[in-house]
């Protein structure tokens, strides 16, 4: 039986989790309600950290916080001035807040493993429910199609908004999986393991294909010396392929089909039309981009490029163009002033994470995301804490 301290953690990591996930919307359906519980507790976990004065940070800590905390404000005050809603503001508002609460959370002990063990719990729930209930299959989809499987239609995406988030996280899972792995085999690493990668390919996904390569390669690239570690990975490969086209081959050959059409078709909109940059490049060349090129577009967020909307596939272009250089200085920043750390660490998965999130930054726009604040505010070093925090 959980005691109390083990309930309010687990409490507190699903909580932190759901944030920037819509799990709650499905659940409750009140973006009110949903902001106000995040309110309360927030507040109270806030508070906590105030009181516990044994908690004490360290100056690298405090110059990343800072770093952080003004990005966040020169993010949401132009999303005001762009003139969006108050519940889109507000919404913006909650998820800025839990990366906040990472970024102190990170400096708990253990607060990584139970992140990760959580998102695993929630992957592989979702995913059991896709696969074998109807009734609630429905809710785990985007772009539901009289039930086909076709492009732009029925693609798996988990609690998240997006196929393209469910690949951000079913990546960080199976590099935390298969860290696990080559330290310990076991029945959780192994189920989160193989949850992280067919949850990964029904996403239809042309960058979880490529992560997925590069994640295996690192990782063999890293832990060379553990052969049979690596003929056990490949071995368990090979039967998740087997017993995937044992129990779901005509869902296997659809989907086989769909990438194929989505890898054929090439790239191109990724560098021209809505998804492309191309509009966004010719701004950087001329220096109109400086203050930012955002367009509030019926509640989406659009660079306006003289007319020309696009939305980049590509974080780097997204943040310096559309918010301006001031905001994107801040964050590259950040990353430098963290990556010097990862240099002098001797930690297998926290430098293969980043070189995985710095790979999904350049085909989606993830560089401010839980997972990026996870990975770069654990590689500080932990100052003494007290056990009873939270």
């Amino acid at each position: 039986m959980l005691n109390t301290k083990s309930f309010n953690d687990y409490v507190l990591y699903c909580y932190l989790f759901f944030l920037s996930i819509r799990f709650l919307d499905i659940l409750i359906g009140s973006d009110f309600l949903i902001q106000g519980l995040y309110v309360i507790f927030s507040l109270s976990i806030y508070f906590k950290i105030y009181c516990e004065h044994t908690y004490s940070f360290s100056k690298p800590f405090l110059i990343s916080f800072i770093l952080l905390l003004l990005i966040l404000l020169w993010l949401f005050f132009y999303l005001f001035y762009l003139g969006f809603n108050t519940s889109t503001l507000l919404s913006n508002l909650t998820n800025y807040s839990s990366l906040i609460l990472i970024a102190f959370l990170s400096q708990k002990s253990e607060f990584i493993d139970k992140y990760f063990n959580t998102l695993g719990f929630v992957l592989t729930i979702s995913l059991l429910l896709f696969l074998f209930s109807a009734k609630f299959s429905n809710y785990f989809v985007v772009g539901l199609e009289n039930g086909s499987i076709i492009e732009n239609s029925n693609r798996y995406c988990s609690v998240f908004n997006s196929p393209g988030y469910l690949v951000l996280y079913a990546v960080g899972l199976l590099v935390y999986s298969l860290y696990s792995l080559f330290n310990k085999i076991t029945y959780k690493n192994l189920i989160f393991y193989i949850i992280s990668i067919i949850s990964g390919i029904l996403t239809v996904n042309r960058l979880f294909v490529l992560l997925l390569l590069i994640v295996h390669f690192l990782f063999f690239l890293f832990y060379i010396k553990k052969v049979g570690k690596i003929f056990f990975i490949l071995a368990l490969i090979f039967v998740v392929i087997l017993f995937g086209n044992i129990f779901f081959g005509s869902y296997l050959i659809d989907l086989i089909d769909i990438f194929l059409i989505r890898f054929d078709s090439g790239f191109d909109n990724r560098l021209s039309g809505d998804s492309g940059l191309e509009y966004s490049i010719k701004s950087i060349y001329d220096l109109s981009f400086f203050f930012g090129k955002l367009d509030n577009i019926k509640g989406e967020l659009w660079i306006n490029i003289n007319g020309n909307l696009e939305q980049p596939h590509n974080a780097f272009i997204f943040y310096l163009v559309g918010y301006g250089f001031f905001p994107f200085l801040l964050i590259l920043l950040l990353y430098i002033y963290r990556l010097k750390d990862f240099f002098y660490l001797k930690n297998e998965f926290l430098t293969i994470f980043l070189i995985t999130i710095l790979f999904c930054s350049v085909s989606e726009i993830f560089l401010i995301e839980q997972l990026n604040i996870l990975i770069l505010f654990s590689s500080i070093k932990k100052q003494k804490t007290n056990n009873d925090f939270i």
